[in-house]
């Protein structure tokens, strides 16, 4: 199926006969976007909210602003809710003070907490862009209770290249990269 299909479809309101039928990779939908603006909002409209946020972070800023401006507030939040915290926070650094206002009123509690704490850190830092999604562990844990940790935390994760070993107040201690701790090479008895 090629980008006059897809266009076709919306414009014969099939789009959810063809996103139940094939889905569309992050590239195909910005691909979409990019040669055919006008249809972005009802692709957009239609797409799982996990399936829009992996394309949308890969949209130029401009044509993320009139996406989530047009799209209904429930399509709209669910979009920004599946956002990942550093690409959510990138999205609303763009934004006027008003619109992050009244955006930052449709997201959940938890996606609200992450968001807020890291637009509180100053324009241009680090804490922008760095994301709240990693695997923290004790160097007290077990093997058992590290996989434990990972299989829970895991998914939730943006990479899982390390995990981080923190002390009892959350502090940094170290980090192990994944491949050393599943081939036993740590200083650390897990």
């Amino acid at each position: 199926m090629n980008l006059n299909d897809i266009k076709n479809l919306l414009q014969h309101n099939r789009i959810t006969e063809f996103v139940k039928l094939k889905k569309l990779s992050p590239k195909d939908i910005v691909e979409f976007t990019n040669r055919n603006a006008q249809w972005a909002v009802k692709l957009f409209q239609h797409l799982d909210p996990t399936q829009a946020a992996r394309a949308f972070k890969f949209l130029r800023k401009k044509k993320q602003e009139i996406i989530i401006k047009s799209l209904p507030e429930q399509k709209a939040a669910e979009l920004l809710n599946n956002l990942r915290p550093d690409d959510r926070t990138a999205f609303l650094s763009l934004l006027p003070g008003n619109a992050v206002k009244e955006l930052l009123k449709i997201l959940n509690p938890e996606a609200l907490k992450e968001t807020l704490a890291l637009l509180g850190y100053p324009e241009d830092s680090v804490g922008r862009l760095m994301t709240p999604d990693y695997v923290a562990i004790k160097k007290t844990d077990t093997v058992q209770q590290v996989l434990d940790i990972i299989k829970q935390r895991g998914r939730a994760t943006e990479t899982l290249n390390f995990l981080f070993v923190v002390d009892d107040n959350g502090v940094l201690i170290d980090d192990i990269n994944i491949k050393d701790f599943f081939s036993g090479r740590t200083k650390y008895n897990c």
